[in-house]
C-alpha cells in the first residue's frame, strides 16, 4: 500500500519503506496510526504511553518506526 510522505508528500510503499526516499525521514508516525488515541497519547495496540515529540517526530529509534501494529489512517493512503 501506498502513502502520501506526512512532510513531503511523497509516495511511500508502506510494505518496504520505513524511510522517505525523497526527504530521508521516518515514514511511520504514531499520530497517523489507527492504534494511537490522541486524547491519552497512547498505542491501543501495543499498551504503550507515546509522548511528544515521539508521536509526531520520530526518529530511528522511535517506537512506531518499525512497528508492525502500524495502521495509516485513511487520510493518507494515496489513490491512484
Amino acid at each position: 500500500m501506498y502513502i502520501s510522505c506526512p512532510y513531503c508528500g511523497g509516495k511511500i510503499w508502506l510494505e518496504t519503506q520505513f524511510d522517505c526516499r525523497h526527504c530521508g525521514r521516518p515514514a511511520r508516525r504514531c499520530i497517523d496510526c489507527v492504534n494511537y488515541n490522541m486524547a491519552t497519547r497512547t498505542c491501543g495496540a501495543l499498551g504503550l504511553g507515546i509522548g511528544e515529540p515521539e508521536d509526531a517526530k520520530p526518529g530511528v529509534l522511535s517506537t512506531s518506526y518499525r512497528c508492525s501494529s502500524y495502521r495509516p489512517r485513511m487520510r493518507l493512503i494515496v489513490r491512484p
